[in-house]
């Protein structure tokens, strides 16, 4: 067997299956992608699509030689700086990552949400507080409910997709986006804000608990919002 794979009809013929099998059209190529270079046990990417090519191919034999690692709780917290050169990165490779990684470290959400925002936003829908701007979500995640995003700067209608982002990210060697939201907790929860409400301001909170304590919550969140705008403006 070769270390890759050249023939693009077998590539093709994979990536039909992968499909198939229920995972994204854009997965399924980006492993076609890994294929087409030598297995990189280090690399997880490469890990899985070849897993996925060998099962494709009924050779258990092979994938069971590939280890696929566990997952375990990632503690790493960014420092300010990291946070900061990642912007100037996005800022300067277009204006549309520039607004992605702004609302990542405004509003502390998750990547696919700041980019679900950015390309479905209404101009009326957006609130103006005292120093900042917020937009109504009502997202649901689960039993969790997304319910604002806070941000200091109202960003224009961008389409743009999170998976790109991620991709850009990790090609150029910039701060995966996930950790902007630890950064931007562990911010919060530095500054004195109490955990349920960056959980609130996080999109973190259960509706049960969320639907009996809204107004609270609302509020004590613009007053730690305004003590994060502080920090970030300093």
């Amino acid at each position: 067997m070769e270390s890759w794979i050249t023939d693009n009809h077998v590539v093709q013929k994979f990536v039909d299956w992968c499909v198939g099998k229920g995972t994204s059209l854009e997965t399924c190529k980006q492993y076609g992608a890994y294929l087409a270079k030598p297995l990189d046990l280090n690399n997880k990417w490469s890990r899985l699509a070849w897993k996925a090519y060998f099962k494709f191919m009924n050779r258990e034999d092979l994938w069971r030689e590939i280890k696929t690692k566990r997952s375990g709780v990632d503690l790493y917290v960014p420092s300010d700086e990291e946070v900061k050169r990642a912007l100037t990165e996005a800022c300067s490779a277009s204006e549309a990552l520039c607004w992605v990684y702004k609302l990542l470290i405004y509003s502390g959400l998750r990547l696919s949400e700041v980019c679900k925002l950015l390309r479905e936003q209404q101009e009326d829908r957006w609130i103006k507080a005292d120093g900042f701007y917020k937009y109504p979500l009502s997202w649901r995640r689960g039993s969790k409910q997304v319910f604002y995003c806070y941000t200091l700067e109202k960003p224009p209608l961008i389409s743009i997709s999170d998976k790109w982002v991620s991709n850009w990210a990790a090609k150029n060697g910039v701060l995966n986006p996930k950790y902007i939201r630890k950064w931007f907790s562990t911010k919060m929860l530095q500054l004195g804000v109490s955990e349920e409400i960056v959980n609130f301001v996080q999109g973190r909170i259960p509706q049960s608990i969320l639907a009996k304590h809204y107004l609270k919550f609302s509020v004590l969140a613009d007053e730690a919002y305004k003590k994060y705008l502080e920090y970030y403006s300093s």
